[in-house]
């Protein structure tokens, strides 16, 4: 059980990962992102990089760990701050997003994410 639920949150960060690397062109960041200063284009576009190299990270952890039985105190760590993640973004939805249709499936995805990855760490 807890194999697939960390497949299922690495597959996911693969295709979060995907979504991000596509937000220059279905955002139309190339002409959107220009209309913000030098230092919050530069924000905005690191920061994206820095999630895009965050959910890399964690869904090639988290397919290694899915080959193990036990985890260590420091691996169950880790899944817990994978899972926290997820947390953080779900509630910087209710803050910084309009919430509709879209902003509530992704709400229900980080939750499920959140959940395998905690329950996986127990």
């Amino acid at each position: 059980m807890k194999r697939r639920l960390l497949i299922y949150a690495a597959v996911w960060a693969f295709i979060f990962t995907i979504l991000h690397f596509l937000f220059w062109p279905m955002l139309n960041w190339s002409t959107e992102v220009k209309k913000l200063s030098v230092e919050n284009q530069g924000i905005m576009e690191a920061l994206n990089l820095a999630v895009i190299y965050f959910l890399i990270t964690s869904a090639v952890f988290t397919l290694v760990l899915s080959k193990r039985f036990t985890f260590s105190s420091v691996e169950k760590w880790l899944l817990r701050l994978f899972g926290g993640f997820y947390l953080v973004r779900m509630i910087s939805g209710l803050l910084f997003f309009t919430i509709g249709m879209e902003e509530i499936v992704i709400w229900i995805v980080c939750l499920s994410i959140f959940a395998a990855y905690w329950y996986s760490a127990k």
